[in-house]
């Protein structure tokens, strides 16, 4: 098995340079692919993981610092999609709430600052959709297939603000309401 590691930035920002301290604190990928693709966290992900050779894509937000991670670690928990605990010095409430969904499974809880998933699902479910929540929309879209999203036994800390309008997004996509699990 193999890691591919994928850091959406945008380039007009301190990303390109966060996402070469989030690359000093992994080791064993097969690549570290940094995307600025499009105009959307979405578009940016899915054209890294197009690019990506491994068996297992970790996307990681450029705004996140990592304690050190061995990718071969992250890989003998054989998940299928995973999330980490997550701190933060702002918006105690939304972290909090993201833990609890974590420890539970439910697809709330795949914030797209640490998301785990295998390179099969990934292909299966056709990435991301480009809409707000797009990561929670895509661990929806796994769990009602029946994966399993599960929480890694450590924590990383999300450096920016919270944003609401992102999390919540329309709850409405074509295939109907995907709301609360």
């Amino acid at each position: 098995m193999t890691v591919s590691v994928i850091v959406p930035a945008k380039p007009y920002t301190d990303d390109i340079e966060r996402a070469q301290v989030i690359k000093d604190q992994l080791s064993n990928y097969v690549d570290f692919i940094v995307s600025t693709e499009g105009d959307h966290p979405a578009t940016a992900r899915n054209e890294g993981a197009r690019k990506a050779r491994g068996t297992n894509l970790l996307f990681i937000d450029a705004d996140m610092n990592i304690p050190k991670l061995d990718c071969n670690y992250l890989e003998s928990f054989n998940y299928d999609l995973a999330t980490a605990m997550y701190t933060s010095e702002y918006d105690s409430i939304p972290i909090v709430a993201q833990n609890v969904f974590a420890l539970t499974g439910n697809p709330f809880s795949f914030y797209g600052g640490f998301m785990w998933v295998r390179s099969h699902i990934f292909t299966r479910l056709n990435g991301f959709r480009r809409m707000p929540a797009e990561d929670v929309e895509f661990a929806n879209r796994a769990w009602k297939l029946g994966y399993r999203i599960e929480v890694f036994p450590f924590y990383v800390e999300h450096t920016r603000r919270f944003r609401w309008a992102n999390a919540i997004g329309p709850t409405v996509t074509e295939e109907g309401i995907w709301g609360i699990p």
